[in-house]
């Protein structure tokens, strides 16, 4: 049984300094079900210090508000995904594919869409980092993710 925390906390920090990059970075997250992708959601923009936070709440909102759009996809309680947390930072031009969708798409609301055009992922690559949830739960866990900037061609 996985026990999501009260709070998520990342940072996301410059591959190469160990720095906070800027903010607008738009970050998501992953929770896995026998180890493949079941649910993904998005924590929001970082803000001045790299930082960006999601509660137990908010995700656990976002999810039934996705079990009610597509009732056949989410048919899993969170309670049942493998106790790992994946954070992830789409760059580069899977972000540009991923933004061009978001406002393409009927199902996306006008705050995702201002969060995906307000963001500045496309100047970076993409990371991701994973990390296994305690099986007591906990109330916040911190998770630092280390991204590249693209070099300018």
């Amino acid at each position: 049984m996985f026990i999501l925390p009260k709070r998520i906390d990342a940072t996301i920090l410059d591959e190469t300094t160990g720095s906070s990059l800027s903010p607008d970075i738009l970050v998501a997250f992953r929770l896995l079900v026998g180890g493949r992708v079941y649910y993904a959601g998005l924590m929001g923009l970082t803000d001045q210090d790299g930082n960006v936070r999601l509660t137990q709440e908010q995700l656990e909102q976002q999810f039934r508000e996705n079990q009610q759009a597509f009732p056949m996809d989410y048919r899993i309680p969170l309670g049942d995904c493998d106790p790992t947390l994946r954070i992830v930072v789409c760059g580069g031009a899977e972000f540009e594919e991923m933004r061009r969708q978001a406002v393409d798409t009927r199902w996306v609301t006008p705050k995702v869409r201002a969060m995906y055009e307000r963001a500045i992922n496309a100047q970076l690559n993409t990371a991701a980092q994973q990390a296994d949830m305690p099986v007591l739960g906990t109330d916040a866990v911190h998770i630092a993710v280390r991204v590249a900037r693209l070099r300018p061609e």
